[in-house]
Parts: C-alpha cells; sequence; structure tokens
C-alpha cells in the first residue's frame, strides 16, 4: 500500500460562500471566547507570591494551618516500582512513559483559485511511522488500509510512594504537585528492571524493547519503556500547611491551595514557581489573541470569497481583511488585557476610580467657571 494519497476537488462559489457564512457563527463565538480567555489568564492565582509568605518550620513558632516550607532530603519510607519491569528502589516519585511505534496522518492542503470564484483543493494524505506517547487513533485516518495501529497494551503511568519524609515531617500525598522538570531520567541497567523471559524484551541505558523488531529496526505496535524518578536522598523544598508533624494541602482564606514539591532550596522553589506564572501568562495571552485574530478572519470571510470572482483581487482582499483582524485583535486584547489587570487587582482598580473621580470633578468645576 502507498503511504502518500491526493485527492483533487473542485469547489464551486455557492459552496464556498455558504460554508464561509457558516464559518461566521463559529467566529463570533471564537471571537467571545477569546475575552473569557484573556480575562481568566489575568485573573490566576500567582503560586510564587502565596509560597514567599510561607515561614520555615522549626524557625519560629506556628501553628497547625499555618502556610510553612520544609527544605532537606527526601526520605522515603517504602520501595517503590512500576509493578511492570522497573524493580523496588529507592524512589519516591516514578513516572513511566511508554511510547509505541505508530502509523501518524499528516494532512496538507493547497488550493488554487479560479475566475469566477470556483476553487481546486488538492489534499495529499500521507502516513509516516514515528515514535509517539499518544498513538493516532487509525480508525479516523482517511486511508486506513495497511495503516492499523493495534492496541496500546501498556500506558504511561506515574507512581508515588505512600511515605515521605522530610527532615522528621511527613508528606500528605493528597494534592501534592510537582512538574517534570522536577524528575531525573533513570539510566537503566540489569541490576534496577525485571525482563521476564517468556517475553521479548531488550534493554539499553534509556529505554526497555517490547516488541518483535528492535530499536534500529522497530515494527508498527512495537513499544519502548523509559523512566524518570526522584530519588531518595533528593534535596528538595515542600510548600504547605502544617499539621502536627504532617505538611498537607494549605487552604488560604480566598480559597486559594497550595502543597507543591520543588527541587533546590526555598528560594529557588518561590523562583520557579514565578517564572512558571509568567510563562502560563503569556501563553494564555497569545491564544487569547490568536482566538480573536481567528474569529474576526472568519467574520470576514464571505467578503473574501466574494472578491474571488477575480482570483488576484481576492487575494489582496485576503491579505487586506487579515492584516486588518490583525490589528484590531492586536488593540482589542491589549485593551482586555489591561481591564482584566484592573479588574483583578483591588488596588489597581481603587487608582483608576480615585484618578476617574478626580477627571470628573475637575471637569464639573472647570465647566461652573465657564458659564459663570
Amino acid at each position: 500500500m502507498p503511504d502518500k494519497f491526493t485527492e483533487v476537488t473542485n469547489v464551486g462559489l455557492g459552496s464556498r460562500l455558504g460554508n464561509s457564512i457558516k464559518g461566521v457563527v463559529f467566529g463570533i463565538l471564537l471571537f467571545l471566547i477569546s475575552f473569557v480567555v484573556l480575562y481568566v489568564t489575568e485573573g490566576r492565582v500567582d503560586y510564587s507570591k502565596i509560597a514567599s509568605q510561607a515561614v520555615e518550620v522549626g524557625s519560629v513558632e506556628v501553628v497547625d494551618g499555618d502556610l510553612v516550607y520544609v527544605s532537606g532530603k527526601l526520605d522515603v519510607g517504602e520501595k517503590l516500582g512500576d509493578r511492570k519491569y522497573l524493580k523496588e528502589g529507592d524512589y519516591a516519585f516514578v513516572e513511566r512513559v511508554v511510547e509505541m511505534y505508530s502509523w501518524e496522518e499528516e494532512k496538507s492542503t493547497k488550493s488554487k483559485k479560479k475566475l469566477g470564484g470556483s476553487e481546486t483543493r488538492e489534499t495529499t494524505y500521507e502516513y509516516v511511522k514515528e515514535w509517539t506517547d499518544k498513538p493516532g487513533n487509525s480508525a479516523s485516518f482517511k486511508h486506513k488500509e495497511g495503516h492499523t495501529n493495534p492496541l496500546q497494551e501498556i500506558k504511561s503511568e506515574e507512581f508515588a510512594s505512600s511515605l515521605i519524609e522530610i527532615d522528621g515531617y511527613e508528606i500528605n500525598m493528597n494534592g501534592l504537585s510537582l512538574t517534570d522538570d522536577e524528575f531525573r531520567k533513570l539510566t537503566l541497567n540489569n541490576d534496577i528492571v525485571n525482563l521476564p523471559t517468556n517475553e521479548k524484551l531488550l534493554l539499553n541505558d534509556n529505554y526497555i524493547y517490547v516488541g518483535k523488531g528492535n530499536l534500529t529496526a522497530p515494527e508498527i505496535g512495537d513499544l519502548r519503556i523509559s523512566y524518570s524518578v526522584v530519588k531518595d536522598g533528593e534535596f528538595v523544598t515542600v510548600f504547605g500547611s502544617l499539621n502536627k508533624k504532617t505538611i498537607q494541602k494549605y487552604a488560604s482564606p480566598k480559597g486559594e491551595s497550595l502543597l507543591r514539591l520543588t527541587l533546590g532550596n526555598r528560594d529557588q522553589g518561590v523562583m520557579k514557581m514565578k517564572q512558571e506564572y509568567k510563562a502560563a501568562g503569556w501563553v494564555g495571552r497569545i491564544v487569547g489573541f490568536c482566538l480573536m485574530w481567528l474569529g474576526l478572519i472568519m467574520v470576514l470571510a464571505p467578503i473574501s470569497v466574494l472578491l474571488d470572482v477575480v482570483p488576484i483581487i481576492g487575494s489582496m482582499g485576503r491579505f487586506g481583511f487579515g492584516l486588518l483582524a490583525f490589528l484590531v485583535a492586536l488593540v482589542l486584547s491589549s485593551v482586555t488585557i489591561l481591564i482584566s489587570m484592573i479588574l483583578h487587582s483591588v488596588l489597581a482598580l481603587l487608582i483608576v476610580i480615585v484618578v476617574s473621580l478626580i477627571v470628573i470633578f475637575y471637569l464639573v468645576k472647570k465647566s461652573k467657571k465657564i458659564k459663570k
């Protein structure tokens, strides 16, 4: 079976116009959603500010429920593995990543406008083999025959020790969060993994290989398994609430919660959370802007389709409308971000109200003087 297919379709002006009009509704929806995304983005909780207020356990007198942090080496109270191939060892956390050698569908479309507003579309479907931890659903492929992915029998999974202590304080695992940055890639060898003799398993420093082929010549459905861990003895900091000799999830009076493990000391933990907050903020702003831009383009699309009666005019129109939508989205998203910042900040809101009252008072006073 070939792994590349090309389909050519001709779409008339009426069909194109009808589809673009239907897209206007979706464009309006994206436009409205963009405001919600931008507003919510600016109202996110900055956990670095909460964490920076935590006091060190033992440094001052604290009571149960106070926000604290404890830094020290992890002390794992039980051995941990993945109940499959990784033997139990001195790990606080284990992340098993299972990738399958799979078919993936790549779709690309080229279009050519014709005089009168019709369009020729050339759609290419290409099927490539690659390692992925999220295999594509081959049932939804355009050309299924010869490109079927089998069921993945072993899944990616995370495991955590039920008993972890730091400097004598037990960490309540319920609600504890940590990111992939805290995990270290585990170098594999026969001492730490279990390879059953009744299965065809191969091993190198990075992967356990399960399948009919091998790492240099894999077959569809073959698996490669890697592990990342947080080891016993790792120096970490945990932020949370004190409950006798246990650190558990902290709940602030505003309803915010925090139970977080980071590598390194307290300052490094706070800095990491600050970087995460800033990065997520920019992602949210860019997503909101793109939704607004795309929504406006879809709203203006019917006009572009009508202009395609003369292809060169249609191309110029699409460029012009795209640029116009970009500028409008840039202005509106910037204003929305600014207003959202103000609405989510009590101090900023008070300043705006005070300044507004001063301006109004000044204008009213000035108008009275003019009347006199």
